[in-house]
């Protein structure tokens, strides 16, 4: 599904599928390329976009809160329900019951449409029929739900693309990269082509102009029926593309000035999944490359830290997150022994991971010296890399007794990477007062890379490391 990761300056326009080659020699092929990064989050939604060209600014999204009322790069992925219409984002959290976390009933849907027995009950969707929720009277589907939620972000975001790259609208061509689990993509598993078409029909969506953040149930059904009736474009047509969380990850590290040359690992714990690479990142003044060893996804995340401690929290489930929050950082690390069984987990699959890449390179050398000092940089991203139980664990494991020449820390977009209001003012995140959003913000910064894509590390037959990126041979100097 996902092409090579090429250099950036080759990433042009015409390079990603063979269609847009065709596409690039049109007067609509010359239309200037703009790539919207869609992070979207089992908690927050986040947008970055980009003008295809050396040195062109990124640009985050800034969404107004409820009811107008400040202001924040991130959009609350929620829904909820007033007088038969459909709320959706920041204006749905102060509803009285709130559907959150809704991305995670995608795999409930898959299985129930393809007859395959559903593994333990979700709390999120129907008991009756999972991957579904009943809202004022009508069947709403995970997907549905899904696409209209994004639908609602993206139309608050396209209006404002022409001003902040100073282009006329019809000038403009935007493409959207979105990302989803390793493990649920189309290679791996049964869910990808959803979060194909909920990417896809979202878009086209918000094109339309219909979406709005207080919308009647019906309308918003119609409408989405309305542009499912379109005929969709091939894959190598589609102004949308689907890319694994890790890979959105570890190119948005690569894109960051300060980052280096170098050996690295990747944690990034999510609200509903946690993702873990290994990867070596090649840069210098000209060239910059990234290839990984091994990663993977494991379905554990902060919502089940938030679960482990409902019994404390004592509140519904759409605010268990909120008051876990409120209840500060000190608290959640007395009572870290409820989520213990969490940690495990990610401890459990980040050994897996870690044993992957060291089955490529099994040098002893390679990954710790001689003294035990690790050979790699750890990196932590997401909401979950704020949740000190959490980061302890993952700091001391794998391999067990390992001692760091420099410790793991969060990673951060750029302070001075800009965002623009509601209104169209460009300012930085720093300038906007947003600084607190920069560890969550790296998926959708690598996303707004044309060509947000990874390749791996493979062994010829000598044993030598070979990458299938233009035939060039890596050696060991190069690596270390």
């Amino acid at each position: 599904m996902c092409a090579w990761f090429q250099k950036f300056s080759d990433s042009l326009l015409g390079k990603r599928k063979g269609s847009e080659t065709k596409v690039s020699s049109t007067a609509a092929g010359r239309r200037r390329r703009i790539t919207l990064g869609l992070d979207f989050g089992t908690s927050t939604s986040k947008c970055c976009f980009r003008e295809e060209g050396d040195g062109k600014p990124f640009v985050f999204a800034e969404f107004a809160g409820p009811g107008g009322a400040g202001s924040s790069p991130l959009f609350d992925t929620a829904v909820a329900v007033r007088d038969r219409k459909l709320l959706f984002g920041p204006d749905a959290t102060r509803a009285a019951e709130v559907i959150r976390s809704f991305k995670m009933c995608l795999p409930c849907q898959a299985r129930l449409e393809a007859g395959t027995p559903q593994t333990g009950r979700c709390p999120r969707c129907s008991e009756i029929l999972p991957g579904t929720f009943e809202i004022a009277g009508t069947t709403v589907s995970a997907e549905d739900l899904c696409t209209l939620h994004l639908s609602v972000m993206l139309s608050e975001v396209l209006p404002r693309i022409p001003a902040a790259v100073g282009a006329d609208a019809s000038r403009l061509r935007v493409h959207v990269n979105a990302a989803a689990p390793l493990d649920q993509l189309r290679e791996f598993g049964s869910v990808g082509p959803y979060f194909e078409r909920v990417v896809y029909y979202a878009f086209r969506l918000a094109e339309s102009g219909s979406p709005r953040r207080s919308w009647q149930v019906k309308d918003a059904i119609d409408a989405l029926e309305a542009i499912r009736r379109e005929p969709k474009p091939s894959e190598s047509e589609s102004p949308t593309a689907l890319f694994p969380e890790t890979h959105a990850a570890m190119t948005g590290f690569l894109l960051l000035p300060e980052s280096e040359k170098g050996l690295y690992g990747l944690i990034d714990v999510g609200a509903g999944t946690s993702d873990i690479s290994f990867f070596w990142l090649q840069k210098d003044e000209n060239d910059t490359r990234a290839w990984y060893y091994a990663t993977g996804t494991t379905p554990k995340g902060m919502d089940d830290v938030d679960r482990s401690l409902a019994p404390l929290l004592n509140e519904p489930h759409d605010r268990l997150r909120a008051k876990r929050e409120s209840m500060g950082a000190d608290w959640v690390s007395e009572h870290s022994g409820m989520f213990d069984d969490v940690g495990r987990a990610i401890d459990k699959h980040y050994t897996s991971v870690y044993g992957n890449a060291r089955q490529l390179d099994q040098r002893d050398w390679a990954w710790t010296d001689r003294q035990g000092v690790a050979q790699f940089r750890l990196f932590l991203v997401g909401g979950g890399a704020g949740c000190e139980p959490l980061v302890e664990r993952m700091c001391k494991a794998p391999p067990r007794g390992i001692r760091w020449s420099e410790q793991p820390s969060r990673l951060l977009v750029p302070a001075n990477v800009s965002v623009v209001s509601p209104s169209g003012v460009l300012n930085s995140l720093r300038g906007a007062g947003f600084e607190s959003a920069r560890p969550l913000l790296l998926l959708a910064y690598g996303l707004a890379h044309p060509r947000p894509d990874v390749p791996k590390f493979e062994r010829d037959r000598e044993g030598v490391v070979v990458v299938k990126v233009e035939r060039e041979r890596i050696t060991h100097e190069d690596l270390y």
